[in-house]
């Protein structure tokens, strides 16, 4: 064989052998196939929990920097359409209630809540939120983990990672792409996450989340807890108001 026809095969095979590593690398392997359906089940077979996270999102400022801001997330849920939040950051408290009708915002330091009709579930509660800036529920999407259009529904790569101690619990590692978005999934022995981290890397700033959580499931709820019954010395206002309200917002 001719020395440049020995190049030309070497050349094709090496070219097919990057092409192949290449899609393996982009695939989603067995194992992380199962976690996302494990994850998936594991959420929706819960009745009624509570869900504790530490959550620190980097967000633009006005000067075109960006900063990481650091709260706590306190979540009780009881699906398909019962919903309550606590959120605290830089000293300012908010509340959020939902009902399976209304949601209610409330500012305990201010005395101060609007109302929104939303008659539905907790997914007409997250495409609300989506499309109201004034309302705040930090990964939220969370909720939607195992249903058709919800997180990592789209995936091109996934793959198991190892073992890692989360807050004193072993979890297991999980690293995810969807287009731009890549996502590093810890889940504990129960199938739920320790934590997760959402990196945007097409954005300007690489913008994300990254979340710990500690779960509390089939938890014992009040009946009235995702409903607010406002005092005396309540005052209902504009969202917006409730939005500006604040010493500091939770992105």
């Amino acid at each position: 064989m001719k020395t440049w026809v020995k190049l030309a095969v070497a050349t094709a095979l090496v070219g097919t052998t990057m092409q192949a590593l290449s899609a393996e690398g982009r695939a989603v392997t067995p194992e992380g196939m199962r976690a996302l359906k494990d994850i998936g089940a594991a959420l929706r077979d819960l009745d009624a929990y509570e869900v504790q996270m530490k959550v620190t999102t980097r967000v633009a400022t006005e000067d075109g920097k960006y900063r990481d801001v650091v709260g706590n997330v306190h979540y009780i849920v009881e699906p398909p359409n019962h919903l309550f939040a606590r959120l605290e950051e830089g000293g300012a408290e908010r509340r959020v209630f939902y009902d399976g009708q209304t949601i209610t915002v409330y500012s305990p330091a201010e005395r101060r809540y609007a109302r929104i009709e939303a008659p539905g579930t907790i997914r007409t509660l997250i495409e609300t939120v989506k499309a109201n800036r004034s309302i705040e529920l930090p990964v939220a999407n969370l909720f939607e983990w195992g249903t058709p259009g919800g997180p990592l529904s789209n995936v091109d790569r996934g793959r198991y990672e190892g073992a890692g101690v989360i807050d004193g619990r072993e979890c297991e590692s999980y690293s995810f792409n969807e287009a731009a978005i890549t996502w590093d999934v810890w889940v504990d022995g129960e199938h739920l996450p320790c934590k997760l981290v959402r990196v945007d890397t097409e954005g300007a700033g690489l913008q994300g989340y990254r979340a710990e959580m500690n779960w509390k499931p089939e938890a014992q709820i009040a009946d009235d807890v995702f409903t607010f019954a406002p005092q005396a010395a309540d005052t209902r206002v504009e969202l917006s108001e409730i939005a500006r309200g604040g010493a500091g917002t939770m992105p």
